[in-house]
C-alpha cells in the first residue's frame, strides 16, 4: 500500500509502467484484470495484439496506452477506424 508504515519507515511503491503482449489472449486479459485491480500500482504503456482487434478496442478504450501494436498495416488500418479518438502510436509487423 502506498505511503504505509514498515518497521517505522514509510514506504512507498512507485507505479510499474507496463507493455503487455498478447493482450487479447487468456494471459494478457487475466493480466489486464489484476492492473485494474491496483489501478494505483500499474499503468498500461503499451499493448499488443494480433488479430482479436475488437477486444483490443476495448482495451485501449479502458487503458489508454500510449503504444499500441498490431499483427500488420491491414490490422493497424482496421484499427485505426475502429477506434479513431486513440491519439497514440499505431505499430504493425
Amino acid at each position: 500500500m502506498p505511503g504505509e508504515a514498515v518497521h517505522g519507515k514509510l514506504h512507498t511503491q512507485a507505479m510499474k509502467r507496463l507493455a503487455i503482449l498478447g493482450c487479447t489472449g487468456s494471459i494478457g486479459v487475466t493480466t489486464l484484470d489484476l492492473v485494474a485491480r491496483f489501478p494505483d500500482r500499474f499503468e498500461v504503456v503499451a499493448l499488443a495484439a494480433g488479430k482479436n482487434l475488437e477486444r483490443l478496442a476495448q482495451q485501449v478504450r479502458r487503458f489508454r496506452p500510449k503504444v499500441v501494436s498490431v499483427q500488420n498495416y491491414a490490422a493497424a488500418s482496421e484499427f485505426a477506424a475502429r477506434v479513431p479518438e486513440y491519439r497514440g502510436a499505431i505499430c504493425s509487423g
